[in-house]
């Protein structure tokens, strides 16, 4: 027959197998055998009040409670379906059995689900004064149940129904559920039953291990363990999933990741047990499987963003789910412990468990064109992997996904794994470690400085922190009744959300729940560019956030970039500084020529000027000549005769060389001898008689 899923056993809160029988067999004689309650002595044993049977039944946590009836419900199924159904159930539940069937309609499957319904109600309601334990245990022998056990088949997967396909915790929760049976209804359990199921359990661990080893998976117990690699793809998938539940479902995976924790931890989350402090989500857990008294509650987990890669970071994904459903993170006090959880309702792990199975489903197999879909290329196959699977990843991850991983004794008090009495009397809690775990756990590169990078916050001063507070306010129910630590909280969600605002856009569905809500529709552009990430060499002092959980290699590596960046810049500074002061002294400017180059410079010049003055005065002197202003004379044109400058009775020549160039005396002109009068007139009005310029 199909049971339940093959899930570990620590994912539930189930004592030790071996210690419950060797336990138990002395309590349930001693009990049985000094009790009352058959009136043998002519007296009513007196019933338990309410309230005791409240605090008897608190022996095991609700989640154990739970899972005990699912696995006496399947006992009481089978037993409902064998030959020795009249025999060992009560008349009253078969009743109650074929009264649920009817309701059911002809459906089989609906009819099974009914029936199961009604035993797990059952299962969870026996208590020995109400005498309502529906299988008739004294009349129980080994040999009924061993044969229930024996042919237990998992549900799905690529086992399903085979023989001794379950895991060894399948088996051992099962025999868990019926010791809690016995012990709720008070009933004394024979020291032969005991032997043979003690002895028949130790052979079902081999008969499992040896079907492992045919069928080729030897080395796994329980579900497999999820990689990187698979959780990544799982985040992506899910956000691109238009049904709303996957934005409940990609929470609560992260989460499990990130927090390390079980599934319990996840489902119990109390929204005033999360804050934020520096630059990481804080989250408190009032209790634990190894601390169900709550004498940690004050240790705190660290979870932190990944700004580069937004499927995968947390504060991305609460911010998703909770502007999705801003309802869910407005309950105030008054309003009742339910109203105060992260994920309210009574069946969220199952709920969770439907969207996980309902996503691997999808992408394992091959397509239409014979491809293998993308879990299936990563190594996942249906029934693989269950909520476990995270936990065992993630712990997995930081303490092997690389050669500078988190100290051994951080990583146990993070997953809430017992050290044992000496380690723990002297081994205690420190943040330090703890936000290297949140660090390294959320998928960080530890070989870059990006490791060092702030989550998305408001770059911003006090007046716009008020007008994003104001925003905050206005847009959410209760708003202004929200403790200052939540709205804090918001900022930094909203800062996530407005900062991947461009991928969110491109990547969601477009029937995705988050694009109705007025957080993704109505965000002001100017807040929205105040949304950014920074490295710690461009953090601001008072407004960026302090980077926590660094280790000793990335703060050198911080130091080492910070450095290279600062010389960088004053190189630049010492270059320019250098160019300054050349160009003063005329060093290596368009000024400064050697004495070559200065000859070189001159002859150039002077052969362009000299061709220049050429074609001026020969211009010139044709545009005079056309106009009437010059005339050229001598049979060679040897000369041509111009206006003087100086208002002189007469115009005076320019004789043109053999070299083409222009001169103010003929070739062959002699200085005659003259005095000084004769000088200074020649100097200044030229020699009108031979029409010599003045000198």
């Amino acid at each position: 027959m199909d049971t339940s899923d093959d899930d570990d056993d620590d994912d539930v809160a189930l004592q030790s197998s071996s210690d419950e029988d060797d336990s138990s067999d002395e309590d349930d004689e001693s009990s049985s055998s000094s009790g009352d309650g058959d009136g043998k002595g002519g007296r009513a044993r007196p019933k338990q009040s309410a309230a005791v049977k409240e605090v008897m039944n608190m022996c095991v946590g609700d989640k154990a409670k739970t899972s005990y009836a699912n696995e006496n419900a399947d006992f009481a199924m089978y037993l409902y379906h064998s030959d020795a159904k009249d025999e060992l159930l009560e008349q009253w539940f078969i009743d109650g059995m074929e009264k649920a069937k009817n309701v059911a309609g002809s459906n089989k499957n609906k009819q099974e689900s009914a029936m199961r319904k009604y035993a797990k109600s059952i299962m969870l309601e026996v208590h020995e004064d109400e005498d309502n334990c529906p299988i008739c245990l004294t009349k129980m022998g080994f040999e009924v149940y061993s044969a229930y056990l024996s042919v237990r088949t998992p549900k799905r997967g690529k086992n399903k129904g085979k023989l001794w396909a379950l895991s060894k915790s399948v088996y051992d929760k099962s025999r868990s559920g019926l010791v809690h049976l016995y012990r709720m209804s008070r009933t004394k359990r024979k020291k032969k039953f005991n032997g043979q199921l003690k002895q028949f359990m130790s052979g079902i661990a081999k008969k499992v291990t040896n079907e492992k080893v045919k069928r080729g998976d030897a080395g796994r117990i329980g579900k497999k363990k999820m990689s990187f690699a698979v959780y990544q793809t799982l985040c992506e998938k899910m956000m691109e999933e238009e049904d709303k539940e996957f934005i409940f479902a990609r929470l609560f995976l992260i989460l499990e990741w990130n927090l390390m924790a079980r599934s319990e931890s996840v489902v119990h989350a109390h929204i005033n047990h999360i804050t934020w402090s520096e630059d990481a989500l804080v989250f408190q857990f009032a209790k634990t499987k190894t601390d169900p008294f709550g004498k940690r509650s004050e240790q705190k987990w660290h979870v932190y963003s990944t700004p580069d890669s937004p499927a995968t970071c947390p504060v991305l994904a609460m911010a998703h789910y909770i502007f999705s459903f801003p309802e869910t993170f407005c309950g105030l006090e008054e309003d009742g412990a339910e109203k105060m959880r992260l994920f309210p309702g009574s069946r969220q792990y199952d709920r969770f468990m439907y969207c996980l199975h309902e996503i691997v489903d999808k992408y394992t197999g091959v397509d239409d064109e014979g491809n293998s879909k993308v879990l299936t290329s990563l190594g996942i196959q249906v029934g693989d992997l269950g909520s476990h699977s995270a936990r065992k990843g993630a712990c997995s991850f930081v303490a092997s996904g690389s050669t500078a991983s988190p100290p051994i004794v951080a990583i146990c008090l993070r997953a809430c794994w017992s050290l044992g009495p000496v380690k723990e009397r002297y081994l205690h809690y420190e943040a330090g470690g703890d936000q290297y775990c949140g660090q390294v756990v959320s998928g960080r590169n530890m070989l870059t400085v990006e490791f060092a990078k702030t989550p998305p916050y408001f770059h911003a001063d006090e007046n716009e922190k008020r007008k994003i507070t104001s925003l905050l306010r206005s847009y959410l129910t209760n708003g202004d009744k929200l403790p200052a630590s939540r709205l804090h909280l918001l900022q930094f969600l909203l800062a996530s959300l407005c900062y991947h605002h461009e991928t969110l856009n491109s990547t969601l569905h477009p029937k995705n729940q988050l694009r109705s809500s007025v957080f993704f529709t109505g965000i002001p552009p100017e807040i929205m560019k105040l949304a950014e990430v920074r490295l710690p060499w461009d953090r601001v002092a008072g407004i960026t956030p302090n980077v926590t959980g660094q280790p000793t290699h990335i703060s050198l590596m911080v130091s080492m970039v910070s450095l290279e960046k600062k010389i960088d810049e004053q190189s630049d500074r010492i270059i320019a500084s250098f160019k300054e002061e050349l160009e003063e002294r005329h060093i290596g400017s368009q000024a400064f020529l050697t004495e070559s180059r200065i000859i070189e410079t001159i002859n150039e010049k002077f052969a362009a000027l000299l061709t220049q003055s050429r074609s001026l005065a020969l211009g010139q002197a044709n545009a005079a000549a056309a106009t009437g202003n010059a005339s050229i004379g001598g049979n060679d044109n040897s000369f041509v005769e111009v206006e003087s400058g100086r208002n002189l009775p007469f115009r005076f020549r320019l004789f043109l060389r053999s070299d083409g160039s222009f001169s103010r005396l003929p070739d062959k002109y002699v200085m005659p001898t003259m005095g000084l009068v004769s000088l200074i007139t020649r100097w200044h009005c030229g020699d009108p008689k031979e029409k010599i310029v003045p000198f």
